[in-house]
């Protein structure tokens, strides 16, 4: 059993360590600049692979990317994907048309996660309590990309947080 230090500096004790409270966090990143001028949503090409144990519950996600459109509004999002779990989304749960933060959810429709309508980049940023059972030994994140004209991002870094054992009651 690896030991686990507390935060004053001592050790937990046998008794005391209970490996269903570990959190993990994976974090992804891209600096690649990405461009789309399509009007519907289309792989950028980032994409991540998350590879937990099957069963794992994702606690929530952080997506952070810079962003710029043109003309009109640029739209991004995250696809989550596996055998098991088909297709689903990373989207915010109101959309408009600035660079605040946004909240995001999970959705089988796709939606922008994160958008911007202004020709220079933007920090752009989305988080949620979003959980997740992870039903494939790889579960792929990619990020997607529309325009209404010409749309470019970089600067991506996905944040995943979640507990490999966790009960149902």
């Amino acid at each position: 059993m690896p030991s686990v230090t507390k935060v004053d500096g001592n050790t937990f004790d046998a008794d005391e360590y209970n490996p269903l409270g570990i959190i993990h966090r994976k974090q992804f990143s891209d600096a690649t600049e990405r461009t789309s001028t399509s009007g519907s949503f289309e792989d950028s090409g980032t994409a991540f692979t998350l590879s937990v144990p099957v069963n794992s519950l994702v606690i929530g996600f952080f997506v952070k990317m810079d962003i710029k459109s043109s003309s009109g509004t640029g739209n991004a999002d995250v696809k989550l994907s596996g055998t098991n779990l088909g297709a689903i989304y990373l989207i915010a749960t109101s959309n408009w048309h600035d660079n605040a933060s946004k909240t995001a959810t999970i959705d089988s429709t796709e939606n922008p996660l994160v958008n911007n309508n202004t020709s220079s980049y933007e920090k752009t940023a989305a988080s949620g309590f979003t959980p997740l059972k992870i039903l494939d030994a790889t579960t792929t994140l990619t990020v997607r990309i529309n325009a209404t004209g010409t749309t470019s991002l970089k600067n991506v870094i996905i944040d995943v947080v979640y507990v490999e054992s966790f009960i149902e009651d």
